[in-house]
């Protein structure tokens, strides 16, 4: 190659570097003023994720940002609360409304006629179970139970032999009395089954209310769906309790000597 032609060449690529060297240096300062003016920056897709981290995916796609990366769940992170039971156990200690005295506990031995009597020895005393996971009435499960009250599951009320029928209410003395008896529906009105004192008179299970204080009521459903208030009544005599919706007619057909007394939940 002679010199003319080599000086030639050397000539032209300088040329082409020097234009080479503008144009980027061009491209670079159009795109850090485009950068400035639209707060997009284009080629800089790794530093835009650290100066807009708050942005949702639809808001960087809209200014041509990359995806945030997807959200892993922690294996150790909480899964949802799963409603189960929690079974609260304890006794039912028995007192008199009038005097205030205790007067014993609901006794795991049956009496004569296979109900449910007091003891006043809190070894002799039956322990219940019920779920504390829902809002009551409850179902009271015998722990415990001797004799009769062994073939049965629950201690419920059971319609009195000498009621009219299975409605407490006042104006009438009609009464249940406690017994151990099989599961009947929540809510449903009394049902005719087995329990451990006879063979067949309307029953309720689901009836036992127990108070943050520890306070027990019992909430009996009538044949026509009503819900009478309910008293509670001990006869000391026989040894037996009972509801009723009417103490004075209670007392005048079965006898003075019927206290009024309260239930009250002792966690065993």
């Amino acid at each position: 190659m002679s010199l003319t032609r080599f000086l030639a060449v050397l000539f032209a690529l300088s040329v082409v570097g020097v234009v080479s060297s503008a144009y980027t240096g061009a491209s670079s300062t159009l795109t850090r003023r485009f950068d400035e003016l639209t707060g997009i920056e284009f080629h800089h897709a790794p530093k835009a994720r650290s100066i807009y981290p708050g942005l949702s995916n639809a808001e960087r796609l809209k200014r041509g940002l990359p995806l945030n990366p997807p959200r892993r769940r922690s294996p150790d992170a909480p899964s949802s609360p799963q409603t189960s039971q929690i079974p609260t156990r304890g006794r039912v200690q028995v007192f008199d409304v009038t005097s205030g005295s205790p007067l014993g506990y609901i006794s795991k031995n049956p009496d004569g006629s296979q109900i449910a009597g007091l003891s006043s020895s809190v070894d002799d005393a039956m322990i219940f179970q019920y779920d504390s996971s829902a809002p009551g009435p409850y179902n009271f499960a015998m722990v415990n139970p001797t004799g009769a009250f062994t073939s049965w599951p629950l201690l419920g009320n059971i319609e009195g032999p000498s009621s009219t029928s299975a409605s407490l209410a006042p104006g009438s003395y009609n009464y249940c009395f406690f017994a151990g008896t099989n599961a009947t529906p929540a809510g449903s009105t009394p049902v005719a089954q087995g329990s451990s004192y006879t063979s067949n008179l309307p029953a309720e299970t689901v009836v036992w209310n127990v108070a943050g204080s520890g306070d027990i009521s019992i909430q009996w459903v009538n044949p026509d769906g009503s819900k009478p208030s309910t008293f509670v009544m001990y006869a000391s005599g026989s040894n037996f309790i009972s509801i009723t919706g009417d103490v004075a007619l209670y007392k005048a057909a079965f006898g003075s000597n019927r206290a009024q007394v309260s239930l009250k939940w002792v966690a065993a």
